[in-house]
């Protein structure tokens, strides 16, 4: 074993003592959504808060899990199970990916430009997609209610990992689309 003076001993352990120290109460970057001043540490200093960036989103196939209606819009409904009952269980995925989007639909694959607006802002642009015929379409929501929730998309957020996009039908009723990455 290699001796040091005291003197040079001393400033290597203040420093790893002081990383140590200042690492302990690091979120971990799992992109989870940790509202802002969520509970403080041990010592009393805030939390760091992760705040989801749309670049969190880019890259990653989203499936869609839940449509989210308003008080207003009671009779919107949907179910992944319904989907894998009729042989459509790859339906309804969204990825982003630069300045467009794309996914499959019931059943065609789509595309669109978007743009990234103030804070959370999304804008999606007009659908273009395959002309395939549905032999079976779910019953709770036709390829076109889907589009029209992208095309009236107006912001994004992560919430505890999960994509929501707020929207409107195509009756102008708020609703939210809910994806998981798959």
């Amino acid at each position: 074993m290699r001796n040091f003076p005291k003197k040079a001993g001393i400033a290597p352990l203040a420093l790893v003592l002081a990383l140590a120290i200042s690492c302990k109460g690091a979120p971990e970057a799992s992109g989870a959504n940790v509202p802002a001043g969520a509970g403080t540490a041990e010592n009393g200093a805030e939390n760091i808060v992760f705040v989801p960036g749309f670049n969190d989103v880019v890259g990653i196939e989203w499936r869609l899990i839940g449509v989210r209606a308003s008080a207003e819009n009671a009779a919107a409904r949907f179910s992944r199970r319904e989907l894998a009952e009729i042989g459509m269980e790859n339906a309804y995925t969204l990825h982003f990916d630069g300045k467009q989007l794309s996914g499959v639909a019931a059943p065609n694959r789509y595309f669109a430009p978007y743009e990234e607006g103030a804070g959370k802002a999304l804008s999606i642009r007009a659908i273009a997609g395959t002309l395939m015929t549905a032999f079976r379409e779910p019953e709770n929501l036709k390829e076109r209610e889907y589009f029209d929730y992208l095309e009236n998309t107006g912001r994004w957020d992560l919430v505890r990992n999960q994509l929501q996009l707020y929207t409107r039908d195509g009756q102008g009723r708020a609703a939210v689309l809910i994806f998981e990455a798959g």
